[in-house]
């Protein structure tokens, strides 16, 4: 089932899947076409993952022939949306996971978040390292997110400075334990393609906040609903519980 809810500003688009292994297959497929695509047109991919538990299956089917085969590795360069202020061997290491799973099984160009370096030095290094493969502007391919139960994604929580952030590239979030470094704000809703993929009945009531669905009761908008209204929402039918049916 896919359908599109209208609020005020924009139209964002949900897809639903059966379950969490089919919206893992959908998001690979969409990964390898605007791979495909991006090479085509600018000879080189850049792609954002996000942490948590969610991608991890993501990761592994990527590393599957079925899908890696279609994909000039070579030519993509990996990014990070957010990483926690941790070294890279780290079980919290966003990068371990999709070290772990995908990126030590192929000759991608990885670009980490160097947490070890500490919040504000590790966000002043990765924002060079995106201008630095992106120029001055970075514009970024593709970004996968995921979404708290609080309606947080990236590490862009509700009244974080960082959710404010207009300039840099990227932010420190200091207010977390342990610290993390995000993409800004802008620079996700600077992406030419955005996909949200979430999982579980216990995301659904701010999936339906996010997609306008549901109002906030009088509190601020959800992180994930600050988002441009150009992304995709993949959801397992868990996740989609509440929304209208098209």
């Amino acid at each position: 089932m896919a359908g599109h809810l209208r609020p005020e500003e924009g139209q964002p688009l949900f897809q639903v899947l059966p379950d969490a292994e089919a919206l893992a297959r959908r998001a690979a497929e969409l990964f390898v076409m605007a791979a495909s695509s991006s090479i085509s047109v600018r000879g080189f991919f850049s792609v954002a993952f996000s942490g948590g538990t969610t991608p991890g299956r993501l990761f592994e089917l990527l590393a599957l022939d079925e899908y890696s085969a279609g994909v000039q590795w070579g030519k993509v360069h990996v990014f990070f949306v957010d990483e926690r202020c941790v070294p890279p061997g780290h079980e919290l290491s966003n990068y371990r996971l999709a070290s772990d799973a995908l990126l030590s099984k192929v000759k991608a160009i990885v670009h980490r978040i160097h947490g070890e370096l500490g919040p504000e030095e590790a966000a002043g290094k990765y924002a060079g390292e995106l201008e630095g493969a992106l120029g001055n502007s970075p514009v970024l391919d593709m970004v996968f997110l995921g979404m708290g139960q609080d309606g947080h994604t990236a590490s862009l929580f509700t009244g974080s400075e960082a959710l404010s952030e207009k300039v840099k590239l990227a932010v420190p979030v200091i207010d977390r334990e342990p610290p993390r470094v995000s993409l800004s704000l802008p620079v996700i809703n600077a992406a030419r393609t955005i996909v949200f993929h979430v999982t579980g009945e216990n995301k659904a009531a701010a999936v339906r906040q996010a997609l306008g669905a549901q109002q906030f009761k009088g509190g601020p908008a959800p992180p994930a609903a600050l988002v441009t209204r150009r992304a995709l929402w993949l959801l397992d039918e868990a996740a989609a519980e509440g929304l209208p049916k098209q």
